[in-house]
C-alpha cells in the first residue's frame, strides 16, 4: 500500500489499528465482569445483543449512503474528471491516506497526513 511508505500515514493506521483491538479487549472486560458479578447468562447475552444491535441495523443504511457519494467531485483518487498526478500537482505537495484523503502539505512543505493548510 501506498500510504504505508508515508511515516505519517502509517503512524495513524497503525494507531487505528491499535484503538479498535483497545476497544475489542474493553467489551471483552465488559462482558466478563458483567458474568463474573451477576452470573447471568440472560443479562450478558442482553449486553452482547445490546451491544450489536445498533450496528446491525444502522450499518447497511448508512453504509448505502456512504456508497451513494463515492468521494466524486472531492479529488480523492482522480474521480473529479482529471488523473491523479494532476490533482497532486494543482494541490501542490500532499499525501494520500486511505480515510484521510487528500491533505494539503504544512506551510513548510512537508507532506504529512492530517496537517492543516
Amino acid at each position: 500500500m501506498p500510504a504505508l511508505r508515508n511515516p505519517a500515514c502509517r503512524a495513524y493506521l497503525c494507531g487505528g489499528a491499535l484503538s479498535m483491538m483497545a476497544d475489542n479487549i474493553e467489551h471483552v472486560i465488559t462482558y466478563w465482569v458483567i458474568w463474573q458479578r451477576f452470573h447471568s447468562p440472560v443479562l450478558t447475552g442482553f449486553e452482547v445483543f445490546s451491544h450489536w444491535l445498533p450496528f446491525l441495523l444502522l450499518s447497511p443504511y448508512f453504509g448505502a449512503l456512504a456508497d451513494r457519494d463515492q468521494g466524486a467531485g472531492q479529488g480523492i483518487d482522480g474521480r473529479d474528471g482529471t488523473d491523479t498526478a494532476a490533482s497532486m500537482a494543482s494541490q501542490g505537495p500532499a499525501c494520500r491516506c486511505p480515510t484521510l484523503g487528500w491533505v494539503r502539505a504544512a506551510e513548510q512543505g512537508s507532506a504529512r497526513c492530517g496537517s492543516r493548510p
